[in-house]
C-alpha cells in the first residue's frame, strides 16, 4: 500500500522540536490550573519518541559513533544549567537531568551492545542491554530507565515489520500517566521514508535544546 505521503528525519526532527517548544513553554510559564497546560503537554509527548527513532536512524548510520557519543554528551553538560533553570527554576538542581543523557546513555547501550554481537562476546551484550541503562536511574536522567529502554526496543525491532511499532508502543504505553501519550508520535513514525533529508549546519539543532531552554529559564526566573 502506498503511503499519501512520507516524511524525512529532517521533517521528523522539525516536528519534534516544535512539540518539545511547546512541552517547555507550558513546564516554564504555563500554570498546571491553566486550561492550556494539559493540551500543551500532550502535544509535547511527540518529541521524545522521535528523538529516540532519529538516535536509532544515527547510530545505524553514522560513520563515527564515537563522535556521535561525544557530541550527545556535550550538549548534555551545555544544556544542564539551562534545563534546571528552565524546569525548576533554579541553576542547580540534583532531582532530575535533561534529556540528552539519557539520549547519551541510549547511544553508549547501541554501541556496546553492537560491540559485543560483532565480537561474540557475550558480557558486552549484558553490559550494553543491562548495566549502562542503569545509570540512567542512577543520574535521574529525563524518561530515566524507560527511555533508555524505548531506544533499544527502537533497535531490535527496526527490522520486523510487526514488532517495529507494536514493540515501542508497549514500552511507551508503560510510561503511564501523561508519557503514554507519546504513543501519538506513531503514525508520524509509519510516515517515515527512511531519508535523512536535507540538513544544513547539523549541530543548530542540537543547540536550539539549550538555547530555548536558557530563554525559558531567564523569562521564569524574572517572572
Amino acid at each position: 500500500m502506498q503511503k499519501p505521503f512520507s516524511l524525512s528525519g529532517r521533517q521528523l526532527k522539525l516536528i519534534a522540536m516544535v512539540s518539545m517548544l511547546i512541552d517547555h513553554i507550558a513546564v516554564s510559564l504555563v500554570a498546571r490550573s491553566s486550561a492550556l497546560y494539559t493540551p500543551m503537554r500532550f502535544v509535547g509527548r511527540l518529541a521524545f519518541p522521535l528523538y529516540c527513532l532519529l538516535l536509532v536512524e544515527g547510530f545505524c548510520h553514522t560513520k563515527d559513533r564515537k563522535r556521535y557519543l561525544l557530541s550527545l554528551l556535550g550538549f548534555a553538560l551545555i544544556s544542564e544549567i539551562p534545563f534546571n533553570m528552565a524546569v525548576a527554576g533554579k541553576i542547580f538542581d540534583l532531582e532530575a537531568q535533561n534529556v540528552f543523557f539519557t539520549l547519551s546513555i541510549g547511544l553508549a547501550s547501541l554501541m556496546m551492545a553492537d560491540e559485543g554481537k560483532k565480537r561474540g562476546k557475550e558480557w558486552c551484550l549484558a553490559v550494553g542491554y543491562l548495566l549502562i541503562p542503569m545509570l540512567a536511574l542512577l543520574l535521574r536522567s529525563d524518561y530515566s530507565l524507560g527511555g533508555v529502554a524505548l531506544i533499544l526496543v527502537i533497535y531490535l525491532t527496526r527490522k520486523r515489520d510487526k514488532w517495529r511499532l507494536l514493540g515501542p508502543a508497549l514500552v511507551i504505553l508503560s510510561f503511564g500517566h501523561l508519557d503514554s501519550f507519546g504513543a501519538l508520535a506513531l503514525p508520524l513514525w509509519y510516515l517515515y521514508n527512511g531519508e535523512r533529508g536535507k540538513i544544513r549546519y547539523k549541530y543548530a539543532y542540537y543547540a536550539f535544546y539549550p538555547v530555548h531552554l536558557l530563554v525559558l529559564g531567564l523569562i521564569r526566573m524574572m517572572l
